[in-house]
Formats: structure tokens, C-alpha cells, sequence
């Protein structure tokens, strides 16, 4: 892991992974997770040759906490840390939590971002369809940030420490009603140890990054999904339970120019462990389209 001392002082921690001469893109993991999570695209990346960058958001991993109103207040740290690398122009994928930070990228730096990956992402969950879509788990989430956000806190501060103990409670609480696509990902130790690595690592600090996230994914997110003029494809498994296909949905149609795969019966961890060389392979097609 590297680590960034940014122009204020905070440290912006990252991690790479895949083909260190590859074509590069920036990877914006889950919620409430951290870079580790990038490792289960590290062999494709590798022999698609790419690149991947995945930098901790504030308060998660190794990076310092900030206090931030919206999800494009991030986008800084991610334009800091280009610059850092001197990537002019990257390919930017988020997975779950991860995409709505991605689409604030290619909104606030559409010069710099040439297409969006998201992966089981969410969408805006201040629609009130989206919101109702998610499950009773989520919804109390959501509820209690607003509500009780130090009850909740201290919620995510205990499971971090559960975690740090028992990791494998983390794929018998993800296990819970998951379709048999994530059932099987799940029982993987490689996937495992992955989840498990990224979880801790992102709630090592407590949960106050956590619950200030769920904050600004309930509000507006700071850009309109009509400046990301990019082309966006979008991976979504059809029984995913965590977030619910009608978020692929809405978003395929907000985005000017978006490219959805609804795969049926894939849940929300098989998608970006199963599917990551097709993924990849679809991101050639639209980097460097046959003739």
C-alpha cells in the first residue's frame, strides 16, 4: 500500500494491482470496504492489461478522515491522486458503493475520464423507488443514519471489531438469503479473504466513515447523471440482493450513453468475481473498437 499526503495534509492511501505497464484505470471499491477489494481483479487485469488503481476514501483503510457534504466532494482526492500518478486519462470502474463516486468522476473530470465500468452499482437512493426496492437490512440503515447516526455508529464500530475476531462471520451474515450465484462466490476462501481483508481494513477506524457515507448516498450527490457523456456499461446481476436490479435499470436509462448487462440469476458478488474478463473484454471493445 502507497500513501498520498494531499494538499491539506490528509493521507490518501492506494493500493495497484494488475499490469504495471497496462492501460490505467482507477477503481473505486464498496461500501464499507476498502482497496483490498480491488484484488479480485488483479489476474484479469493482468491479462487484459490493464492497469488498476484503488485509492481508500476518506476515513476507510489507511486514508485520513474528511468531512464531506457530497459524493462528488470527493472527487479532488481522485483528481490528486492522477496527478500523483500522471495519468491524463483514465477508464474508471465502481462496484457497488463504489459507483456513484465513479460517475461523479466522469462528471467533474470529463477530460480525464474516457468510460465508466459499474458493477452492481448503486443508484440514487434519495428516489424514493430505489430506496424501496432495497432490502428491510438497508432500509434500517438508511432510516438510522438520518434517525440515530450514533446508534448506527456504534453498530458498524462493533462489527469492524467482530470481524477483526471472527472474519468468518462476514460470509455467514453475507450468506443470509443470498441467491446460490453468491452462495457459491462466497464459500470461495480466496473471495473470502478478500471480502474479509477489506471489510476490517475499511472499519479498523470505527464506523463514522460508513455512516457519513450512507449520508451522502441518501442526498444529492453534487452532479447531474446528464454530464456523464462518457459511455458507461453497466453489470448487474438480475437476483442481485443488495442492490436490486431496478438500480441498473434507472440508471441505463438517466445516462446519455449507457451500455447495461443484466445477467440473469447472478447476484451481487458473483457479477464482479465471475464476470470480470468479460467485463474487462467489453471495456477493450470500447477503448479500442474493431474496425
Amino acid at each position: 500500500m502507497d500513501r498520498l499526503v494531499l494538499p491539506d495534509g490528509r493521507h490518501l492511501a492506494y493500493a495497484g494491482y494488475g499490469d504495471p505497464a497496462g492501460r490505467h484505470v482507477l477503481y473505486c471499491h464498496g461500501f464499507p470496504t476498502s482497496h483490498h477489494e480491488a484484488r479480485l481483479l488483479d489476474q484479469a487485469a493482468r491479462g487484459r492489461r490493464f492497469r488498476v488503481v484503488a485509492p481508500d476514501r476518506p476515513g476507510y483503510g489507511g486514508s485520513s478522515p474528511r468531512t464531506m457534504t457530497h459524493v462528488a466532494d470527493w472527487v479532488d482526492d481522485a483528481a490528486a491522486l492522477l496527478d500523483e500518478l500522471a495519468w491524463p486519462r483514465v477508464v474508471v470502474i465502481g462496484v457497488s458503493g463504489g459507483g456513484p463516486y465513479a460517475l461523479a468522476c466522469a462528471a467533474r473530470l470529463p477530460e480525464r475520464v474516457a468510460a465508466v465500468v459499474l458493477v452492481g452499482a448503486l443508484g440514487p437512493v434519495r428516489e424514493a423507488p430505489l430506496r424501496g426496492a432495497m432490502n428491510p437490512v438497508a432500509r434500517l440503515g438508511f432510516w438510522l443514519t438520518a434517525k440515530s447516526p450514533a446508534l448506527l455508529t456504534g453498530v458498524f464500530t462493533g462489527v469492524g471489531r467482530l470481524l477483526a475476531r471472527w472474519p468468518r462471520l462476514l460470509g455467514w451474515g453475507l450468506g443470509l438469503s443470498a441467491p446460490a450465484a453468491d452462495q457459491r462466490v462466497l464459500a470461495r476462501p480466496d473471495v473470502h479473504g478478500v471480502l474479509v481483508d477489506g471489510a476490517a481494513d475499511g472499519l479498523r477506524d470505527g464506523g463514522g466513515a460508513a455512516v457519513a457515507e450512507l449520508a451522502r448516498y441518501a442526498g444529492p450527490w453534487g452532479f447531474e447523471l446528464a454530464a456523464v457523456t462518457q459511455p458507461v456499461l453497466l453489470w448487474h446481476g438480475t437476483a442481485d440482493g443488495v442492490v436490486p436490479v431496478a438500480h441498473a435499470r434507472w440508471l441505463a436509462e438517466a445516462l446519455p450513453d449507457a451500455d447495461p448487462h443484466l445477467l440473469e440469476g447472478e447476484g451481487h458478488f458473483s457479477v464482479p468475481v465471475d464476470y470480470t474478463d468479460p467485463i474487462l473484454a467489453a471495456l477493450d471493445q470500447v477503448l479500442d473498437p474493431e474496425p
